[in-house]
């Protein structure tokens, strides 16, 4: 019922002031407004009756991800594609600077929950609640002028005291003019899935949780990529950590993430084995102190390389499964990217390769994904 689909969404956003928000020039200063009421950016379109109303639609979505936001006007936009009347695409397009990855599962669970009592207002359906963003931000202003933020910003200072060597990648100095990439996505294998995931119970590789030694794996191989592909003893990537520390913030809607930096230096005789031991130490550290993460890494050069490992959890929506797909916008800042999205429902991993095209040529992009491939 497209007419009750449109009123869940603009329930999410009247109570969500993160997908209000704008950012309005005054004197060439930028402020951050966050506007009464949004009226909700929806497009809707019926591409039942095409020949192929998948492809038809996914290049009509794919159309909408690449026209840039007005930040004048928002930072959100919605859309809705018909495949027939059993099939619906819902694309959910937000800029990064109101919102993550935990926003827009939070998201979905609260429009899914609202469409369900608005079609059964007679159950007793428990809605999830939506904790303002500014809360959030005031916590974080408290925080910075806490004891533990500065113990914090003493333990980034020590371990990005030396920096790191600008990257060559196939022996090429190149520098960036242009924000164009491209994605290559590979999706593991059931052989390989499985090894690694027995790999991953060892004592000596296990860590934490099943997460974070899967982070530590796979991260570890990601650095011995880049090594082979630049010779650079010391190597440094940004990873995203989402930090959500309690249920309310775990309940909000906004950009709660740091962009930490994890700094290897290769030793002569590095094995796989001894890469995975010295993320497992890192990512301890990381996790302590993420909060301060990105407050020192836009004066580092380890902002050239990303590499993000994230578990998507099965989705539901008025009883019926969900498939998801994250688009690609075709832009990136970054040299070198490594997205690896690991999909609950079914235990799959794939890997998103995000080349910067100022950076790698066809045939290097190539050559990178076979060198992954061979050292998995």
């Amino acid at each position: 019922d497209i007419s009750l689909f449109r009123t869940a969404l603009q329930t999410v956003l009247d109570q969500s002031d993160a997908l209000r928000t704008i950012i309005q020039v005054e004197d060439g200063v930028s402020r951050q407004i966050v506007l009464p009421q949004l009226e909700l950016p929806l497009q809707i379109k019926d591409f039942s009756a095409e020949p192929n109303p998948k492809t038809a639609a996914r290049q009509w979505l794919q159309q909408i991800i690449t026209v840039p936001f007005n930040h004048q006007k928002r930072f959100v936009q919605f859309a809705l594609a018909t495949i027939n009347p059993e099939e619906h695409v819902w694309l959910m397009n937000q800029h990064h600077i109101i919102a993550d990855a935990s926003s827009s599962f939070h998201i979905f669970q609260v429009v899914s929950r609202t469409y369900e009592q608005l079609t059964n207002p007679a159950a007793e359906i428990e809605l999830p609640q939506i904790t303002p963003f500014h809360i959030y931000r005031d916590y974080l202003h408290d925080y910075r002028q806490s004891a533990q933020y500065k113990r914090a910003g003493r333990y980034w200072e020590q371990k990005l005291v030396e920096d790191v060597v600008p990257l060559s990648f196939f022996g090429q100095r190149k520098s960036k003019k242009s924000t164009h990439a491209r994605r290559l996505n590979i999706e593991l294998d059931a052989e390989r899935t499985a090894r690694l995931t027995k790999l991953a119970e060892q004592e000596n590789v296990r860590d934490l949780t099943k997460e974070l030694t899967m982070f530590n794996i796979l991260a570890g191989l990601f650095f011995a990529l880049v090594y082979h592909l630049t010779g650079n003893q010391r190597i440094g990537f940004l990873s995203p950590v989402h930090n959500r520390p309690t249920q309310a913030f775990r309940q909000s809607i906004g950009l709660l993430m740091e962009l930490c930096p994890f700094v290897v230096t290769f030793s002569p005789g590095e094995t796989p084995a001894s890469l995975i031991q010295k993320l497992k130490q890192l990512t301890r550290g990381v996790m302590r102190f993420s909060q301060h993460g990105s407050s020192l890494v836009l004066n580092n050069k380890v902002h050239d390389l990303m590499f993000n490992y994230h578990r998507r959890p099965s989705l539901v929506f008025n009883g019926r499964s969900v498939e998801q797909e994250h688009l690609f916008t075709g832009h990136s800042n970054d040299s070198l990217a490594l997205h690896i999205h690991e999909f609950e429902q079914s235990g799959t991993l794939k890997f998103k390769f995000d080349f910067h095209l100022d950076i790698f040529t066809e045939e290097q992009q190539e050559t990178a994904v076979a060198s992954f491939y061979a050292l998995l």
